[in-house]
Order: structure tokens, then sequence, then C-alpha cells
């Protein structure tokens, strides 16, 4: 897994996988963009739906998906660590109030 903030992540998983996304798509669109100029009902449309497809997946996969998960993504070990310490150390310190106010 990957270390860092949220934000550090998915500009690091964008980096490494956002060209292969990038030029997945283009290359897809590249392969049918001869179905957009045929005369016939059927090729127009069948275009039409595998454009926005694509158009459609090249959104989540290249901006909302590393948007969200920049920003509700999973946290680093290191932060769950450090939160878990801090709730230990403070129930620690709960208990030992406790246990100096029954003295």
């Amino acid at each position: 897994m990957a270390k860092g903030s949220r934000l550090e992540k998915s500009v690091g998983a964008l980096i490494s996988i956002g060209p292969a996304i990038f030029y997945g798509g283009i290359s897809t669109f590249l392969a049918l963009v001869l179905l957009g100029f045929s005369t016939s009902h059927i090729f127009i449309s069948f275009f039409k739906i595998f454009f926005l497809t694509v158009a459609f997946g090249l959104f989540h996969g290249l901006v909302l998906l590393p948007v969200m998960l920049a920003v509700a993504g999973p946290r680093d070990r290191e932060e769950k660590s450090t939160s878990e310490n801090m709730e230990q150390k403070h129930s620690e310190q709960q208990t030992e109030k406790n246990e100096i106010m029954e003295k």
C-alpha cells in the first residue's frame, strides 16, 4: 500500500495508471470514429452509445474517482495507529484518574 496522505496516494495512482486509462479511451474512440460518419442509423446509434460510454469511463477514471479517493479514501496505517494510540492514552488517563479518585 502506498504511503502518504490521501491526496498524495491519489496523485500517485493517477500518475502511474492515468496514462493507461487515457490511452485506452483514446484508442477505443479512434477505433470507432468511422462509425460516426456512417449513414446507417444503427451504426450512428452504436457510435453515440459507445462514445458516451467511453467518455463517462474516462471522466470517472481520471476525474471523479481520484477526487473521491482524495476526499474519502483509506487513511494511512500510520494515521490509524496514531489515532488509536491517542485513544488508548486517553483511556489510560481516564483509568488513572478514576483510580486516584477512588483513593
